[in-house]
């Protein structure tokens, strides 16, 4: 269980079909402080609330880490730099010419909302 124990967390879980983990959040909130009517009242709307099938998505392991190499910078650098050769990089500026002469029109468009 989290050890994030606020009514909004349970408000959370119980959105998403976890009514008995919102319902142990709950639980734990009334435990330290019975009196919290904001809880409480959850809590009893809760009460006849079927929970669904849950499970915490478990995240995936980071790559391990690769020593870089000269060669494979070089090469990354490259690439964000935009195309080599003469002819791609007037294809690309044609194309940025054309978003942008696109984004000028949208903009005045939208001015006159």
């Amino acid at each position: 269980m989290s050890k994030l124990h606020t009514v909004t967390h349970a408000r959370l879980r119980a959105r998403q079909g976890d009514v008995r983990g919102a319902r142990a959040i709950l639980h734990e909130i009334l435990r330290r402080s019975p009196a919290h009517e904001e809880a409480c009242r959850l809590f009893d709307e809760l009460a006849h609330r079927v929970s669904t099938a849950h499970r915490e998505r478990e995240e995936a392991a980071p790559a391990p880490r690769q020593k870089a190499d000269a060669s494979g910078l070089a090469t990354t650098f490259r690439a964000a730099l935009g195309p080599r050769d003469r002819a791609a990089r007037r294809r690309a500026e044609r194309k940025i010419a054309r978003l942008r002469g696109w984004l000028d029109r949208v903009e005045r468009s939208a001015g006159g909302l």
